[in-house]
């Protein structure tokens, strides 16, 4: 079975080709650029054999991209596409969220992959546009999610108060700078480091998720892991891998027609 998965971010727009469970091809583009039909036919037009996906699955949090999006993947593969999103996914995993359509669709597949692909109790870090912790409770349920400002997002904010709009933010590790965009930059950085480490314990304090493992994602998550004075499984391409988890669950589920 192939598969085309589609991560739809604020930032960027993750596109792969999955072999069953196996990734093959993966690329991305950024989110801002794209918006017509065109635009995603281009995004997906130096795929050799388009005849040979099978299934297409998105998870989307920027609402405007996924008409023009759905119907690029039908012209081009002939396909409709699957989004993902709670009510979808509360089919194989009970969801306590409150309303649950609020719950956006990254965090649900990145809780339902994680769950998927480890023993419950779970921490699921996604440190992109925004960190957001997600929470499997020993029952193997969605329990609860905290979201905080990315770095990126914190920087942003800064610069505008310091009136350096078109400051670009880069990774600062320095804690000692004597440049006020680096000064930001480190500022931001290890104030994101603090933060996760301070949830991650302060969300382990909970009885339930005592002994949770933690699991890390996410674009900014590499640059954190050797500041992070906390236990993570690194896993790349989380939500990827638990739009593939649901294209087969979707397959399985299909009647058999005799």
């Amino acid at each position: 079975m192939t598969i085309l998965a589609i991560d739809v971010g604020n930032t960027r727009i993750h596109f792969a080709i999955f072999t069953q469970d196996t990734l093959q091809q993966q690329w991305h583009l950024n989110s801002t650029e794209l918006h017509h039909v065109c635009h995603f036919k281009a995004a997906m037009q130096h795929l050799e054999k388009t005849e040979d996906i099978e299934s297409i699955v998105i998870a989307s949090v920027v609402p405007r991209h996924n008409a023009p999006l759905a119907l690029a993947c039908k012209q081009l593969f002939k396909k409709e596409v699957i989004f993902a999103h709670s009510q979808k996914l509360k089919r194989w995993i009970h969801i306590a969220y409150e309303p649950i359509e609020a719950l956006g669709a990254d965090r649900i597949v990145n809780a339902f992959a994680a769950r998927c692909l480890f023993p419950a109790p779970l921490i699921v870090i996604d440190a992109g546009t925004a960190i957001t912790f997600d929470l499997i409770n020993p029952q193997e349920s969605y329990q609860a999610g905290v979201i905080m400002p990315g770095v990126s997002m914190s920087f942003k904010a800064l610069s505008q108060a310091a009136q350096l709009h078109h400051t670009p933010f880069d990774h600062c590790r320095k804690s000692i700078v004597t440049h006020t965009t680096q000064a930001m930059q480190s500022g931001c950085y290890w104030a994101a480091v603090g933060a996760i480490e301070s949830m991650v314990q302060q969300l382990k304090t909970q009885a339930s998720f005592k002994k949770a493992m933690v699991i890390g994602t996410g674009g900014n998550m590499p640059s954190f892991l050797s500041d992070l004075r906390i236990n993570i499984k690194y896993v790349p391409q989380l939500t990827l891998k638990g739009l593939a988890i649901i294209a087969q669950k979707e397959r399985e589920s299909l009647p058999i027609l005799h």
